[in-house]
């Protein structure tokens, strides 16, 4: 999502948006890009867990248990993209906040227990709420949430780009 402010900053926004390109269109063109690329990246990253499972000799895991697991992820990674579209389109000049946000998540997941952080700061996290498939059951509803979370981040992220001046 940074892509777009940063075609934004080079002037090369303003040769896409000459044409027959919307704002809208130009949005939700990269948010959709990244969430295919997160997607595909969960996707990936299933594959090559049941992949190093059946290296490693293991036994009793269900591969579509392991992607699914993997994939159940998606709404906690959309947070973080709707969290970039809001920064683009209200405040450009924090954009590279997003990348805070990018590495905050990772730490409180990679690093949060070890690091003996209070629970309250682990939860901050929009990983902390998903449940841990396939060693959890399934749960929709902390996705589901997510994803309406989602949903405001683009909304109000894309209506903000709309209505400020570019450059």
């Amino acid at each position: 999502m940074t892509r777009l402010h940063g075609e934004e900053e080079s002037g090369r926004g303003e040769l896409v948006l000459a044409a027959a390109v919307s704002r809208t269109r130009w949005v939700g063109a990269t948010v959709a890009v990244a969430c295919a690329g997160s997607l595909l990246l969960l996707l990936t990253s299933g594959l090559g867990l049941v992949v190093g499972y059946v290296l490693g000799g293991g036994e009793g895991v269900s591969p579509t248990e392991v992607v699914g697991g993997q994939l159940s992820y998606l709404p906690a990674v959309l947070v973080v993209v709707g969290v970039a579209v809001l920064l683009v389109g209200a405040r450009p000049r924090a954009v590279p906040l997003a990348w805070v946000v990018v590495a905050a998540v990772a730490v409180l997941a990679l690093l949060g227990q070890s690091l003996g952080l209070p629970e309250g700061v682990e939860r901050v996290s929009p990983f902390a709420v998903l449940p841990g498939v396939p060693v959890e059951p399934f749960d929709p509803v902390p996705g589901a949430v997510e994803l309406v979370v989602v949903a405001l981040l683009v909304g109000v992220g894309t209506w903000a780009y709309r209505r400020r001046d570019l450059g």
